[in-house]
């Protein structure tokens, strides 16, 4: 029995306005565009520096086989395998230039900026979606695109599995592809930075909201989303040689004031702030979580937010983001 239909957030978006590329307005494309330029130039004045030289120092070695041996025994850039592999690969191809290096990085920033403008389209608006698109240029999470570490790349992940896992929850049928997407890109997160666990959090929220709704489980939904869990095997290996630094690297611990150390750079592209200022800041983020909150009880209490389904199978790209 299919889940009941609502009308569509997005329904009013299926006319098209002005020229569009993948259902994607102009506007949009020329935010992506500005992204892709500010970040290339910047990335061509800037210098290397900070945690890029240890990722360049474990990564340019003669061969896969070191790399691994590094990580497993003394990683000095205690990120898991998946990244190393791709800047091993890039170093033996261009060699050690910051600027092509830089580029898996600013690849996944767009790739999480064009997922949030599908996902974001297709609950609103198309406006909302723009700006959703737009909104993390201008926090701090930009600058991973000029860094040689894992969280450009890390991003982009997070981004393919939230759409995946919406268009998944949204179809009767035919989303396989969708799913296998999903199992992917959480595998792949969670060997790219150790912080990829934390979108297991949100995901898993999201699902246990979906199965409470259907009164039952989603088995291909909860398989994905197992076979991506089921990358942690491959980090096992290295555990052991990372906690030797676990020590001396300030996230080592969770704590009100690294949380909100954390938003200030994100937000506000402030490593640190007085007391009093950082106490406004969590009595806003606070209230911000509030009102999101009560707004998802009380359209739970209008069930309103049942996922409609999606009847049918998309024969084009287009279609299937929408």
């Amino acid at each position: 029995m299919n889940e009941p239909l609502i009308p569509d957030a997005a329904a009013g978006n299926q006319r098209k306005r002005g020229f569009q590329v993948a259902g994607m307005p102009l506007w949009a494309i020329a935010f992506l565009l500005l992204t892709a330029a500010v970040s290339l130039i910047a990335s061509h004045y800037r210098l290397i520096g900070g945690d890029d030289l240890l990722e360049l120092w474990c990564d340019r070695v003669g061969s896969l086989r070191q790399l691994l041996h590094i990580q497993r025994t003394s990683p000095l850039a205690i990120d898991p395998f998946f990244y190393h592999i791709v800047t091993f690969v890039g170093i033996r191809l261009f060699g050690v230039r910051p600027f092509l290096l830089r580029l898996p990085s600013l690849a996944g920033f767009l790739a999480m900026q064009v997922c949030l403008f599908y996902f974001v389209r297709r609950i609103a608006s198309e406006r909302a979606a723009v700006f959703a698109l737009a909104f993390p240029v201008i926090t701090g999470g930009f600058g991973y695109t000029l860094q040689i570490r894992p969280y450009g790349v890390l991003l982009g992940l997070f981004g393919v599995a939230m759409l995946s896992w919406q268009i998944a929850v949204r179809r009767d049928d035919h989303r396989a592809w969708a799913l296998v997407a999903l199992a992917l890109s959480l595998a792949a997160a969670i060997n790219t930075h150790y912080y990829g666990f934390l979108f297991l959090l949100p995901l898993c929220a999201g699902e246990l909201v979906r199965v409470w709704q259907r009164r039952r489980l989603d088995i291909p939904m909860i398989a994905a989303m197992g076979a991506g869990m089921s990358g942690v095997l491959f980090l096992l290996p290295f555990l052991k040689g990372a906690a030797e630094f676990r020590e001396h690297f300030e996230a080592s611990s969770v704590s009100y004031r690294s949380i909100l150390q954390t938003y200030n750079f994100i937000l506000l592209e402030k490593d640190a702030f007085d007391a009093r200022t950082n106490h406004l800041l969590a009595v806003a983020l606070g209230l911000s979580f509030g009102l999101i909150l009560w707004s998802c009880v009380r359209q739970w209490r209008g069930k309103v937010l049942n996922l409609p389904a999606i009847q049918g199978s998309a024969s084009t790209m287009e279609r299937s983001l929408r």
